[in-house]
């Protein structure tokens, strides 16, 4: 069995994804332009369908055009998104091990109809914390909103109401959105990467969707604020008139997921017991 903590830690994360990017930057700046250039080919049909549909105006037609980007973002990331950004984890890995070209990016269709299956899991996941996370909020909004305005009596402001319900429904829904990212997504997310991983070798998405939680336990939190940092490296590169984003952002996130990756799934070779629980 895989031992969760197995070499990963956020300042080892970090810091190999550091090293990686100034090892391998050509190739991860190349990657990252690609999978940049593939996700607004795959999202510019959802652009051109809602501006059709905002030139529409108030016709019904503007519905429909919307419902249709809608649908075809939603599938098209599902089945060459999901791919694709596995196929960027697993870049990233082989960067870390001093290897990684371009054509790693799609290694994920390697083993398509698995990783598109492990991305059907994932999405699954994500809409049951959606709603555990929206309707708890939705719930306290509206019991703080009534109680402000019955507090304030028959004079009293529907306004501040109505404020008051959405402070406190979005304040609920940013603390819950922020604990299920840590004990749950991104203890899921990299699902895809591992079914098409072939150094692995996991026969099904399941399997990979049971190690993936095993070895993310009790990291969800170490997780995110690697992720958070990262992030935010990302986002100031954007500052930089975007180029910033493109020769450093980018490449650094690729190299982040990759030092993560392979601190959990490469050190050790996987034993899957048939008797692995789900335990937290």
């Amino acid at each position: 069995m895989l031992d969760p903590t197995s070499g990963y830690s956020f300042s080892e994360a970090f810091a190999t994804a550091w090293r990686t990017l100034k090892s391998r930057w050509g190739v991860l700046v190349v990657g990252g332009l690609l999978l940049m250039l593939i996700y607004g080919v795959i999202g510019a049909p959802q652009w051109i369908l809602q501006d059709a549909a905002r030139a529409s105006g108030d016709h019904p037609i503007a519905a429909v055009l919307n419902l249709a980007g809608s649908c075809f973002n939603l599938v098209a990331n599902i089945l060459v998104g999901g791919p694709m950004f596995a196929g960027a984890i697993l870049l990233g890995a082989e960067a870390v091990a001093g290897r990684g070209e371009v054509g790693d990016l799609f290694a994920a269709f390697r083993r398509y109809w698995q990783v598109v299956l492990a991305n059907l899991l994932v999405a699954a996941i994500g809409i049951g914390v959606s709603i555990a996370v929206v309707v708890p909020s939705l719930v306290v909004g509206l019991i703080v909103g009534a109680s402000a305005h019955a507090a304030s009596g028959a004079n009293g402001s529907e306004e501040t109401a109505v404020i008051a319900g959405v402070i406190a429904g979005g304040a609920v829904m940013l603390v819950l959105s922020v604990v299920a990212t840590a004990l749950v997504l991104l203890r899921v997310f990299l699902t895809p990467a591992i079914i098409a991983d072939p150094r692995l070798g996991i026969p099904t998405a399941m399997d990979a969707l049971r190690l993936n939680w095993q070895q993310t336990r009790g990291l969800g939190w170490s997780l995110t604020g690697l992720l958070v940092c990262v992030g935010l490296v990302a986002a100031g590169s954007l500052l930089l008139l975007c180029v910033g984003y493109i020769l450093l952002g980018v490449p650094l996130l690729i190299a982040a997921l990759g030092a993560v990756y392979a601190m959990l799934f490469r050190r050790v070779a996987p034993s899957m017991p048939a008797e692995e629980t789900w335990s937290a």
